[in-house]
């Protein structure tokens, strides 16, 4: 039988939230959640073009993903997710290319993330 994850809500500030899968220690973010955050087209990951996929590469996103069965509030749902370092390729990708809501998540994640390292090495 397959694990179950779960759904877990991130304010990212007052009116961003992500929606973060948690499966084995690991984060993964669905399509439909990582493009929905930076506004992007919810298609954009189906019609890669392969200019787009060697920059995405540079950035060190492999493509992969899997699906991942969750469980939220409302019960329980099967889509495809990738895993987070996936989803900063794609938001560094869409934040080099002008995206500023990409740039905007980015930030807001690396703020967090010093926050939480400087109180974890004092």
């Amino acid at each position: 039988m397959s694990q179950i994850a779960k759904e877990i809500p991130v304010e990212l500030r007052a009116d961003k939230v992500l929606k973060v899968l948690l499966l084995e220690g690991d984060c993964y973010i669905t399509d439909f959640e990582g493009l929905k955050l930076i506004e992007a087209s919810p298609k954009w990951l189906v019609d890669i073009s392969p200019r787009t996929l060697r920059t995405l590469r540079q950035f060190g996103f492999t493509g992969s993903y899997q699906p991942i069965i969750y469980k939220n509030k409302i019960g329980y749902f099967k889509k495809q997710a990738r895993r987070f370092s996936e989803w900063v390729a794609i938001w560094s990708c869409f934040s080099s290319r002008g995206n500023t809501k990409a740039t905007e998540v980015l930030n807001l994640l690396a703020v967090e993330n010093l926050l939480e390292r400087l109180k974890n090495a004092s």
